[in-house]
């Protein structure tokens, strides 16, 4: 097959910038796709000439009003051409785009088999993050909906997204199917580890739908349970009420604030490595659709503690593969960060467990196979 995807968030000259869930989602199937012989290939924004929407009088309103809706559309009409053009050159046999930032907008009735894939809608993300659903978000939101709305077939990286999505928008949950992200299981895989302290990782962006607030709430008894351990935050700060986290947390920390090791943004070549540095992965956001740090860790054989929320509690079997905890209860985070401080052959078996699930159900073989046969159902009309 021939598939092409859309990345509008990532316009980098046609290469797929490797920051951000999303993209690496679409390297990792892209790459998945390519090795098991079928053509696949990446448009940005780059690659478009942006154009007049479809619909002309609405779109003369938008720009004075909602400028930032217009431009959207704009990229979507270009999208729009540049599917015609390679549909009539027998380039394509089906297009994928995300829900986030109404890519699909002007796709309606397009000349070839169009996916929506939802990964994390706007409006979840302001809900998580605590922004007001203003006049003008409602209608950035109402924009990602219209690209929902012109999808042949609907896909999702999780449940917990598919029940969000569904219910805000009004869609049958019946008509999306859900598909999982892949893992580079070879890239990503369990290294030695040479470190003397106990660490805990967590790896993501610092902003309150990752769990920031619970990692507050929760930081003075792990540092007092968890002696002589230290704690690795890896991802941008985006901070709070114009302060970062980092000074937040390491004020909480007082005389202990050496222990915690910020190291901001991290290249996508040194991921492996600094999964590898650590003992304990947590990952406590408040709702997480499919995230590819849990992946990513759970493949290098960490053992994980994630929320029981969202898509995370889908991936985690509690006792089984990783642990779980409530969000309401910051004590059983740092319960369970102690479990695994206190107990090596626990630490073990959960790791050795994460390895072969991401093996097993999230290879990058298992996701291109999955893709295809969904891919094919589309074409052939059957969903």
């Amino acid at each position: 097959m021939k598939i092409a995807f859309f990345m509008s968030e990532y316009p980098s000259a046609g290469k797929v910038n490797s920051k951000g869930g999303l993209a690496s989602y679409t390297a990792n199937l892209s790459e998945a796709l390519k090795s098991t012989g079928h053509e696949s290939r990446v448009i940005t924004r780059a690659d478009l000439k942006c154009e007049r929407p479809l619909r002309r009088l609405r779109s003369a309103l938008e720009k004075r009003v909602f400028p930032e809706v217009n431009f959207e559309r704009s990229v979507s009409a270009g999208l729009r051409s540049e599917i015609t053009r390679m549909v009539s050159e027998k380039r394509i046999d089906i297009i994928q785009v995300p829900e986030y930032n109404g890519g699909a907008s002007e796709l309606k009735g397009i000349n070839c088999p169009l996916v929506v894939r939802f990964h994390t809608p706007s409006f979840l993300v302001d809900r998580l993050n605590g922004v007001a659903s203003t006049f003008r978000r409602k209608r950035w939101y109402a924009l990602e909906g219209e690209g929902i709305a012109a999808a042949n077939a609907l896909t999702s990286s999780s449940e917990g997204l598919k029940r969000e999505v569904c219910r805000f928008y009004g869609v049958d949950e019946n008509r999306v199917t859900v598909i999982r992200n892949p893992v580079d299981t070879v890239t990503f895989t369990p290294m030695h580890k040479e470190h003397s302290r106990f660490r805990i990782l967590f790896c993501g962006r610092l902003e309150e739908r990752k769990g920031m607030s619970i990692i507050e709430k929760a930081l003075p008894e792990i540092l007092k349970k968890t002696a002589d351990s230290e704690i690795l935050f890896a991802g941008g700060d985006t901070g709070r009420n114009g302060l970062p986290y980092k000074e937040l947390l390491s004020e909480i920390a007082g005389k202990e604030r050496e222990r915690l090791l910020f190291k901001g943004y991290v290249e996508r070549a040194e991921l492996p490595a600094l999964y590898n540095s650590a003992d304990v992965f947590i990952i406590p956001s408040l709702f997480d659709n499919s995230p590819n740090s849990l992946f990513e860790a759970m493949a290098c054989g960490l053992p994980c503690i994630g929320s029981r929320v969202g898509g995370i509690d889908e991936i985690i079997s509690d006792g089984s593969n990783g642990l779980l905890f409530n969000t309401e209860r910051t004590d059983e985070l740092t319960d369970r960060i102690c479990e695994l401080y206190n107990n090596y052959q626990l630490r073990q078996t959960l790791g050795i467990s994460a390895r072969n699930h991401m093996e097993e159900s999230y290879s990058m073989k298992y996701a291109a196979e999955a893709h295809i046969s969904f891919y094919k159902k589309v074409c052939k009309g059957e969903l």
